[in-house]
């Protein structure tokens, strides 16, 4: 009986220590996708008027692209197309609000080369035109 419960007992702390490694390997996964996200961040503030592509982000972060899609989707709920499309228009509504620049011009300046491709873009993601939000956001 002892000798059973000796036994028991030792089982019972080894699965408490891997419990406690897997718990711990977990925190640390989360901050690591937490950190690459942070970093795919400062990334797109920096090249989000570049065009380019998701694999120049992930090689730029050292990663694969199959590892910052899954940061981002852990971290965010939002793929990482979402993430810099939510940037540019971020940028694109604070230039129709506050500044006096054409929509081409706000167009170009966010690395558009057809303006007609920025305002079906806008659309989609605002679901209205660019020119439309301007006038509703400035009454």
């Amino acid at each position: 009986m002892i000798g059973t419960e000796a036994w028991l007992t030792r089982l019972l702390l080894m699965l408490v220590r891997h419990t406690r490694l897997s718990s711990s390997d977990n925190h640390d996964e989360a901050a690591n996708e937490i950190s690459v996200t942070d970093r795919f961040r400062e990334l797109i503030d920096l090249h989000y008027r570049q065009n380019l592509p998701l694999r120049a982000y992930a090689a730029k972060l050292a990663i694969s692209l199959v590892q910052l899609r899954a940061a981002c989707a852990c971290t965010t709920g939002q793929s990482p197309a979402k993430m810099i499309y939510s940037r540019i228009i971020t940028e694109a509504k604070g230039n129709l609000i506050f500044g006096e620049m054409s929509v081409e011009q706000i167009a170009s300046g966010l690395g558009f080369s057809d303006a007609a491709y920025f305002t079906r873009f806008f659309c989609m993601e605002v679901g209205q035109a660019p020119s439309q939000f301007r006038l509703t956001a400035r009454e």
